[in-house]
């Protein structure tokens, strides 16, 4: 199974809740998080985990779906066939399309190379005379330029401490995760990536710079360092992506190629209004 749907991926970023495993007769798998704020339940994507839906063929959807509690809205991130896509449709679920975008493991490191963009060229080449990327296991120097890049831009970061600790803890014990860090040459971390991979591919999980330091490039020279021990390794490498226009922008210009996945969201008829009473407030 991929990682993001390993019991114990789960058990550390499924905060605020807990996960239900549902096993199809076809023996389609699809691990279902809850989560709870006060006496309100949702079924929702964990943190850090891109994509969450039924893994395999299913069959007897509506039958699984009726097994859930009451949740007052289920959000869903698939990358699946067009026929589970459209079961879930058939069942009243809105399905909005994205994209994501990965380089394949087919590549060799010189065709990936031969896919960057000028700026992403020159964004390398710039970072390889100014940069070092070390290997990290200061999981609280990423978690606050994670937060320093979102408040920024007015965000909040979604990822607690605890839960970067608690996956960092556990990829670390299975040897299929790492947080590189880029140094100037004053041995200041201008940035931080954060890793994870299973036996096909390895994925960008969350990263952040320190907009204090000049950059030199630092974000686009850690990306290539996932690429290069991706392809290295026999691996895809998932940028991830879908939501923000320009951070696509940088995964395209570093040859990233788009690959569909879509967002499934049924909202009951509570949450609906209490949403309509909230706005009217």
């Amino acid at each position: 199974m991929p990682l993001f749907y390993q019991p114990w991926w789960l058990d550390a970023v499924c905060d605020s809740g807990h996960w239900i495993p549902f096993i199809f007769e076809d023996q389609a798998v699809w691990p279902v998080y809850i989560k709870q704020k006060g006496p309100f339940k949702k079924v929702t994507i964990p943190v850090l985990t891109g994509r969450l839906g039924p893994w395999g063929k299913t069959s007897n959807l509506q039958s699984v779906l009726k097994q859930l509690p009451f949740v007052l809205g289920k959000v869903i991130h698939v990358a699946g066939t067009k026929d589970t896509i459209r079961a879930f449709a058939d069942l009243g679920f809105r399905t909005d399309e994205f994209r994501h975008y990965i380089i394949p493991s087919n590549k060799t490191l010189q065709q990936a190379e031969a896919g960057l963009s000028t700026m992403a060229r020159r964004n390398l080449r710039s970072a390889a005379g100014e940069l070092s990327v070390i290997k990290s296991d200061n999981i609280n120097t990423l978690h606050a330029l994670m937060s320093r890049s979102l408040e920024r831009h007015g965000e909040k970061n979604p990822v607690s401490l605890p839960v970067a600790t608690r996956l960092f803890a556990a990829l670390s014990e299975r040897e299929c995760g790492a947080v590189w860090s880029a140094q100037n040459k004053e041995q200041q971390t201008v940035a931080a990536a954060f890793f994870a991979w299973d036996a096909q591919t390895v994925y960008y999980l969350a990263g952040g710079l320190d907009e204090r330091l000049p950059q030199s490039g630092a974000s686009r020279f850690l990306l290539w360092e996932g690429v290069k021990f991706a392809l290295e390794s026999g691996r895809s490498f998932d940028f991830g992506g879908g939501f923000v226009e320009s951070v696509d922008a940088v995964y395209r210009s570093m040859g990233g190629v788009p690959q569909p996945y879509w967002v499934l969201q049924q909202i009951s008829f509570l949450e609906k209004w209490r949403r309509g009473l909230f706005e009217k407030v």
